[in-house]
């Protein structure tokens, strides 16, 4: 029985391996690399499905899926015991994988940017869970379980339906951060006052974070929220230097898609923002940033041939129309 076993999970472990050099995932390259890994980073390749074999990189302490096509997680999942960290966020999950909740270690759950409009009673059970973001779903209510999370002292609920919490959420005992911005209460819920340990409350919409949240959208493609945030009041043209004060991004500039940039265009974008061109040159102190004297703007910068076309398309319009 024990050599049938072993023969089994070796083939599954293979099979593991193989499946990673198909999508080019260098922590999964060979029997060495899958023993190893405890973070595993699997962004931007439109996976619409996680094999059910995932379960043989045991060690795994750190999953990232941000940035694909998913809409549920395999059973086995659950084998993955030593998991503390779980990233789903920019999928296209409508509820939180029922084989989540039987992950009893997890400490961050993110899954921000999803299409989920219901959150079951299990969510109860992640009991050692200290941050959880469900930011930009469709969630309409919570469950009263939700104040089992006794460890939990960061949840970020903005860009929701909520039009009140349950009365449990006072059990939320080492909650310190709480986002609630652009929901639809009517009120702030009596509720909040009654969390002991809460010091920063974020409910009241923010221009600065508004138009952060929008480069956010853009990154991940997710042009429903794109939109809406927009509509909102979101800044199409917000210039954003938070990742490198020497060089200012805008939504245009971090635009991948025909659709993403449709709209942005559509809405005032202006793909004609200069931004100065910089060069990063490695010593031996580390990386220096030089600026160029060069620009560049949405228009002049090189992009996939789709995007050349339609930028093409784009400048002939232009034209046309100032005849």
């Amino acid at each position: 029985m024990g050599f049938w076993f072993l023969s089994g999970n070796k083939r599954r472990r293979k099979r593991l391996i193989a499946w990673g050099a198909k999508y080019k995932i260098e922590s999964l390259k060979d029997e060495y690399a899958l023993s190893n890994v405890t973070h595993l980073k699997i962004n931007h390749k439109r996976l619409d499905k996680l094999p059910a074999y995932i379960d043989c990189a045991e060690n795994i302490e750190v999953l990232d899926l941000r940035y694909n096509q998913l809409s549920d997680l395999p059973r086995e999942i659950a084998g993955l015991k030593k998991l503390r960290e779980l990233h789903l966020g920019f999928n296209q999950f409508r509820r939180i994988p029922p084989a989540v909740y039987t992950l009893s270690n997890l400490e961050v759950l993110t899954l921000e940017a999803n299409e989920i409009d219901h959150i079951d009673e299990e969510i109860g059970n992640l009991q050692k869970l200290k941050d959880l973001n469900l930011m930009a779903n469709q969630i309409r209510e919570l469950p009263a379980n939700i104040g089992n999370l006794k460890n939990l002292t960061r949840l970020n609920l903005a860009i929701n339906q909520l039009t009140d919490l349950p009365a449990a959420f006072a059990d939320l005992e080492n909650l310190s951060m709480l986002e609630l911005w652009l929901n639809q209460f009517s009120d702030m819920p009596e509720v909040v006052k009654q969390l002991p340990k809460l010091k920063n409350l974020h409910a009241v919409l923010d221009p600065e974070q508004l138009n952060k949240t929008l480069i956010w959208a853009v990154v991940g493609d997710n042009v429903h929220l794109a939109d809406k945030l927009i509509a909102r009041g979101a800044d199409v043209n917000y210039k954003d230097r938070s990742s490198d004060s020497s060089i200012f991004t805008t939504p245009l500039f971090e635009a991948k898609s025909i659709s993403m940039i449709t709209l942005l265009l559509t809405m005032g974008a202006d793909p004609f923002l200069e931004r100065e061109i910089i060069k990063r040159i490695k010593t031996r102190e580390g990386e220096v940033v030089k600026m160029t004297g060069k620009f560049e703007s949405f228009i002049t910068m090189k992009h996939p041939k789709e995007i050349e076309k339609y930028k093409q398309a784009y400048l002939k319009t232009l034209k046309m129309m100032e005849k």
